[in-house]
């Protein structure tokens, strides 16, 4: 059964999951001469997805010029991946279980 409120939690799960993807890119990109750093503007994506009725599009990656790159050229901070990381762990946990709720009493109300 799909209503708004599933709706938007898909979308939201969608999401976390494509910022984990960006995220995991730029650690994995740490060492790499002359790559800049991948970012989703995480906030207008959360706007988007609450408005927009398409999930295609939610949130668009793009290139993160604000940290200073190092001599290599490159603008990873490990330590701050890592904490966005984490945070997008959590705000997945946390969408996962809302989502798993809405579900269990749907079921409830059904059976």
């Amino acid at each position: 059964m799909t209503t708004p409120e599933t709706a938007l939690l898909g979308k939201l799960l969608d999401l976390s999951v494509q910022r984990q993807q960006t995220l995991a890119t730029n650690i994995a990109n740490a060492n790499t001469p002359g790559y800049v750093r991948q970012r989703i503007l995480f906030d207008e994506a959360l706007k988007r997805a609450a408005g927009d009725s398409s999930a295609a599009g939610l949130a668009a990656v793009e290139p993160d010029y604000s940290h200073p790159p190092r001599t290599d050229g490159n603008n990873v901070n490990l330590g701050k991946e890592l904490g966005e990381l984490t945070q997008n762990g959590v705000y997945h946990q946390l969408v996962s279980r809302a989502l798993s709720t809405k579900m269990r009493i749907y079921h409830q109300a059904i059976g």
